[in-house]
């Protein structure tokens, strides 16, 4: 269990791409800082399975304007949840 952590633009870096060609089965995804920009463009957002996940921290998103809640698929965290999610994880990769 992986835990990828996006932290850069999609408009200036190819994190999702990246982490999406090598998402594991059990792996979950946090989008933070510059990579919750991803939620301006939905058709960006990967598809991911049944044991996949998406987090975004709420504050970086809340910080660009943004609106987690009309996403059904992403599920907003805090900082204490993010580290929850990290120590709930064998693996932190940051893109």
């Amino acid at each position: 269990m992986i835990l990828h952590l996006i932290a850069t633009s999609p408009f200036s870096h190819p994190a999702m791409t990246r982490c999406l060609e090598c998402l594991g089965t059990n792996d979950s995804i946090l989008l933070m800082e510059d990579g919750v920009l991803l939620l301006a463009q939905p058709k960006l957002l990967p598809d991911l399975g049944a044991h996949q996940h998406l987090y975004v921290i709420e504050q970086d998103v809340l910080a660009r304007g943004l609106n987690s809640h009309q996403y059904p698929a992403v599920e907003p965290v805090n900082y204490e949840q993010f580290v929850e999610l990290v120590t709930q994880h064998q693996k932190t990769l940051t893109w």
